[in-house]
């Protein structure tokens, strides 16, 4: 008899890119199933949270903790402090001063792909600086979030944790490796942002993430579908 998740999955409507391979094994039956999508999205969590209930797995829930939203993660976007003009020496320090920078909630430049653009941003420069705490716990499974078009630097109490050259068109979710996550303390974190434009479309907002990388724009248009069990 076929197991309840390959009867489940049968009767899905399925996108391009899926398909299924059973075999028998003993007195059961082994399933493989590929599915061609975004693993980081909402749909892809909850489509094999369906499957895999439908076999009598019990699942735990999937954890997030944003500890500096970026601009899509937040109805009203993260302050920060910004200046066009390039700054004295040690901008990117913890220590530095930066009450006369400008305040704006993120993200910063203009429309592009998947972006929040909340503050203007046309010169060939900025520099952003902000604050955020974070628990010992939070810094173990520690990720960037990051949409920068286009040259980026990210610096964390003043230590490079980032920098990439030209543009993305999407935010990037980056797990960081035990060496850069050494940069971050339990407590107040300073990040600090320089974004160069060259041409085109610009863009620059970033943030921090702990758990798993789940996103609700990650997922293709159609895979719903997949989350609607039977017809």
């Amino acid at each position: 008899a076929k197991c309840g998740a390959v009867v489940l999955y049968e009767h899905l409507q399925k996108p391009e890119g899926a398909a299924l391979v059973t075999a028998p094994r003993g007195a059961g039956m082994v399933a493989l199933s590929s599915i061609d999508y975004a693993p980081d999205g909402e749909a892809y969590v909850k489509f094999w949270r369906s499957l895999l209930s439908n076999m009598g797995l019990r699942m735990h829930d999937v954890r997030q903790k944003w500890l500096l939203p970026t601009a899509d993660r937040s109805e009203a976007g993260t302050i920060w402090r910004y200046t066009a003009t390039q700054p004295a020496p040690g901008w990117n320090q913890p220590v530095f001063d930066d009450r006369a920078w400008k305040t704006g909630p993120s993200g910063f430049g203009g429309d592009v792909p998947g972006g929040k653009p909340r503050t203007p941003w046309s010169t060939d420069d900025i520099w952003l600086r902000t604050d955020f705490d974070a628990a010992a716990a939070d810094i173990e499974n520690l990720k960037l979030s990051v949409y920068h078009d286009e040259d980026v630097e990210v610096y964390v109490n003043g230590v490079e944790i980032y920098h990439a050259p030209g543009f993305v068109t999407q935010y990037q979710i980056l797990p960081l490796s035990k060496e850069v996550r050494s940069a971050f303390k339990a407590g107040k974190n300073t990040v600090a942002i320089h974004c160069h434009q060259t041409a085109g479309g610009q863009y620059i907002d970033a943030g921090f993430l702990s758990g798993a990388a789940i996103r609700s724009s990650a997922a293709p248009v159609g895979h719903d579908l997949l989350l609607n069990g039977p017809q």
